[in-house]
């Protein structure tokens, strides 16, 4: 069997868009993103593409990746809660009427 390379390489995921979120932050290569001077552990597995964050509450800020909203994040705790499935089919409620 030869093995020949791919036609055209891997360039990773696109920059992340985030027109609707207060801030666009980078995923570490350890999986956090700071803030000012908070270091907050989100996920290795999202290191290098960017995330969008928004406060939503004094001090509570939604994480998004891409189109997704991941988690919420508690500047006071420094910690990200996630999501209940978050990559999730998205259905909307029934209406009553």
């Amino acid at each position: 069997m030869i093995c020949t390379s791919p036609p055209r390489a891997y360039r990773g995921l696109p920059d992340g868009q985030f027109p609707l979120h207060d801030h666009t932050v980078t995923v570490s290569v350890c999986g956090r993103i700071c803030f000012g001077t908070k270091k907050i552990n989100l996920s290795q597995v999202l290191a290098g593409p960017k995330v969008g964050i928004k406060e939503e509450e004094d001090g509570i800020w939604p994480v998004s990746f891409m189109h997704y909203e991941i988690g919420d994040f508690d500047l006071e705790l420094c910690r990200v809660e996630p999501v209940d499935k978050p990559f999730g089919p998205k259905v909307l409620a029934m209406s009553s009427v």
